[in-house]
């Protein structure tokens, strides 16, 4: 099932809370609605229309069922890139002081959308199909642009003038900028009327042309290049011609004519071409993500020995990198070494080339030298998560237990809603033989990835079968209460 009819679905449930109507379809049924349930009581639809604290809480319940419904990559020194990038991105818009979080999907599709509380999520094959960072980061600044001004939540004071149904077809196509494709479909599949497809299309098309027009100002604040855009809004278009029966994602949420690409391209005209250079962190992660895409290792060894032997010096270092990591992937680690070493002359402090050769090392057991080169790294990107994980990994394999929990924990700190570290926080906690905690870290996991009734029974079964003093047991006690007063709201609205 789409990620799209997934939300969609997700949005029909929202509105049965907001109208006290019935259920309104099949999208109700889905599963991943459960990790709606704590959404917050907006009331009448006349009134203000969410406040910051409800649309935190309204964020918090969409990671909640993306994590149940998609695959996150959780890969940190990709996490590190694509939140660099949209913070850089973000931090010039006009409202840089307000929440927003990125973050990568491992699906093929060509998408991206933007949910409540500025999280905004790019499907890998949508940056496998850019061809610089400039289309990336257009991309990017227009998702951004959706929620500065306000998309969403203005959707929800148009719903106001709305059938229940209108509006929650409308609320599903506004959250990933949709106007058309499929949306007919399922206006037809909700029984729409013609009229039903018209508002919702001469909505999202204004925000979409905002969206552009607004993203375009981005770009050119955070040094990208304004006619980006246009290009590869061209290239999705021309892209429709190969796609027969089905449009590609990007086509559908995010509907492309010729007339919007002329407006771009018109708006491009009054900015000055810059020429903006892929950075090393576009190219590495691209290498990152092909990579996992091969089914054997070896393939990807051979591939990457091949398109090193051709030598294209534009993307030497990337091509270079990947038979780096093509070859810890078939532990050759010392051959590894030596190509990560010749990286390294080149570009002794990049995190890329430091996180594999710590791999590396690692992997034949010199924990020592791990230690002095991640120690030496971590002085000069504290609190950095790749090199914070791999540090943590490598004093487990010393069982320096305690050392590692106390690296990780100092990060959970600052990403409370990370599932890699609350998965090292519960094995670390168990190696300590703190298992009451280990529960509650566990608990915490899926909780946060969206398995609710998962997490209560961890607690249930941590207070039943661990040994814990007065105040662990209070804790589990507490995360108890807490997860089942949400699951007690999510059996309510059935």
């Amino acid at each position: 099932m789409s990620l799209y009819l997934i939300l969609l679905g997700l949005f029909l449930k929202l509105f049965q809370t907001l109208f006290n109507s019935l259920m309104l379809g099949i999208f109700l049924s889905m599963q991943s609605l459960a990790v709606w349930a704590d959404l917050p009581d907006f009331g009448s639809p006349d009134a203000t229309i969410m406040s910051p604290a409800q649309e935190k809480r309204f964020g918090k319940a969409f990671m909640r069922s993306i994590w149940a419904s998609q695959k996150v990559i959780e890969d940190p020194l990709v996490r590190h890139y694509i939140q660099s990038l949209g913070h850089s991105l973000a931090n010039k818009s006009d409202e840089k002081n307000r929440h927003f979080s990125f973050f990568l999907i491992n699906d093929p599709s060509i998408n991206a959308f933007a949910g409540p509380d500025g999280y905004i999520g790019v499907f890998a094959g949508l940056m496998l199909t850019a061809e610089s960072e400039d289309e990336l980061a257009a991309v990017i600044a227009h998702e951004i642009a959706h929620v500065t001004q306000k998309h969403l939540l203005r959707a929800f004071s148009a719903a106001d003038k709305m059938t229940i149904p209108m509006a929650a077809i409308l609320l599903g196509a506004i959250l990933l900028g949709a106007a058309g494709g499929a949306d007919a479909g399922i206006a037809l599949a909700m029984g729409g009327q013609a009229a039903l497809q018209q508002s919702q299309i001469n909505f999202t098309r204004a925000n979409e042309k905002e969206a552009d027009n607004i993203g375009m100002q981005l770009l050119k604040r955070s040094q990208f290049d304004p006619h980006a855009m246009a290009i590869f809004f061209g290239k999705m278009l021309k892209a429709n011609q190969n796609y027969i029966s089905e449009l590609p994602e990007f086509l559908r949420s995010h509907p492309i004519t010729t007339n919007r690409i002329s407006d771009a391209r018109a708006r491009a005209e009054t900015y000055p071409y810059r020429q903006h250079i892929d950075s090393i962190g576009f190219k590495l992660v691209r290498v990152r993500l092909r990579l996992a895409q091969y089914i054997k290792p070896m393939g990807a060894l051979r591939a990457y020995q091949q398109r090193l032997k051709k030598g294209h010096s534009k993307n030497s270092q990337a091509i270079r990198y990947g038979y780096s990591l093509a070859l810890i992937n078939v532990h050759q680690y010392q051959q590894a070494q030596v190509e990560i070493n010749k990286l390294l002359a080149i570009d002794p402090l990049n995190l890329f080339y430091n996180s594999a050769l710590a791999e590396t090392l690692m992997a034949q057991k010199k924990y020592n030298q791990v230690n002095e080169l991640l120690e030496n790294l971590l002085a000069l990107f504290p609190d950095n998560e790749a090199l914070t994980i791999l540090s943590a990994e490598n004093l487990v394999k010393q069982r320096s237990y305690q050392k590692a929990y106390n690296k990780i924990s100092r990060l959970h700190y600052k990403n409370p809603d990370n599932p890699t570290l609350l998965q090292m926080l519960s094995e670390i906690s168990a190696k300590l033989k703190h298992y009451s905690q280990a529960r509650l870290y566990l608990a915490e996991l899926y909780f946060t990835i969206g398995l609710t009734d998962v997490a209560i029974k961890q607690l249930e079964d941590g207070l039943r079968l661990e040994k814990m003093n007065d105040y662990q047991r209070a804790m589990l006690s507490a995360k108890l209460n807490e997860y089942k007063i949400i699951q007690a709201l999510l059996i309510s609205k059935r």
